[in-house]
């Protein structure tokens, strides 16, 4: 994990604010890429992730939400992490945050693709829109993540970790910053990026920068909205009279609204600005981060 990112994170914990960690795996053993997906962590992965925790003893008061994919090496690398931090919060694992889960439609098809093209280009392809076989768009795979990531944050207010494979790394980054990876910059083992919220806006910590990516994840955030009001309008017509009746109210607003407040619940108990449009975008310059984080950032373009 780069030290930024790290540093980043802590003062907002301190203040209160949610803050969503997705991070990759640590090291892994070379399998072909057949058997990658059953691929273990070396011992100096298991190490590494350990290391890990130990460093991050400081945010372990703050870990509300443990979660993984349910892959073997995600597993383990969450599970060092937890014995190097000594955080209480269960380990839970879901395929939401398993290696193109949410992007599946048909497996056998897509893994065949996969094996053709692999993972860069995999990733390239859908994040420029061009049609992957057997694979939703992308902003149908990732409001499947968010909407995870949403309901978390709703209930806990702290650290959620989520440990996660390269491609989903890869592609929340580039949706949401517009960095598409490649061979020479691709995603580290236990890299990853953090979702924070400032007091006004949500951000991407990511490699060093600051993102504002309020914009983009509200436009996910009105999708979730449409297709949870249309799911409860199913459920209303078909079961009138049902207890659950008053749970769908909430998406009787207008969609603007009902989507603030959703993401209020995914980084932050504190208010997203409302009444002004945000470069979804936009890196931040030392002038415009927060002045609590100028002391653990460095800006894009400064000497480390």
């Amino acid at each position: 994990m780069h030290s930024d990112l790290f540093e980043a994170m802590i003062e907002p914990l301190e203040y209160g604010e949610n803050v969503s960690l997705l991070i990759r795996h640590a090291e892994k053993e070379i399998f072909s890429i057949e058997e990658d997906i059953n691929a273990p962590l070396t011992e100096s992965g298991r190490k590494m992730a350990y290391q890990l925790g130990r460093r991050m003893c400081p945010l372990t008061p703050h870990v509300t939400v443990a979660k993984t994919s349910p892959v073997g090496r995600c597993v383990d690398s969450l599970e060092r992490i937890k014995e190097g931090m000594g955080f209480e919060t269960p380990l839970v694992t879901t395929k939401t945050f398993g290696s193109l889960d949410p992007f599946f439609q048909d497996l056998p098809k897509l893994f065949e693709y996969y094996l053709a093209v692999g993972s860069k280009t995999l990733v390239k392809e859908l994040l420029n829109g061009v049609p992957v076989p057997r694979m939703t768009r992308v902003d149908v795979g990732l409001r499947r993540m968010f909407t995870e990531l949403i309901e978390d944050g709703s209930q806990r207010q702290g650290l959620g970790i989520y440990m996660t494979h390269d491609v989903m790394v890869a592609i929340t980054v580039g949706y949401l910053s517009g960095d598409i990876l490649n061979k020479d910059n691709w995603v580290d083992f236990l890299e990853g990026i953090a979702m924070i919220n400032d007091g006004e806006n949500i951000n991407l910590a990511w490699r060093g920068r600051y993102l504002d990516v309020t914009d983009r994840i509200r436009a996910l955030g009105r999708e979730i909205v449409k297709r949870q009001r249309a799911s409860c309008d199913k459920y209303q017509s078909e079961y009138p009279n049902s207890a659950l009746r008053g749970s769908c109210s909430f998406y009787d607003h207008p969609i603007d609204l009902a989507s603030e407040f959703l993401m209020k619940g995914l980084c932050a108990h504190g208010p997203i600005s409302r009444g002004r449009r945000l470069g979804s975008t936009r890196t931040r310059t030392l002038s415009t981060v927060p002045r609590r984080v100028h002391r653990s950032w460095r800006i894009v373009g400064e000497s480390a």
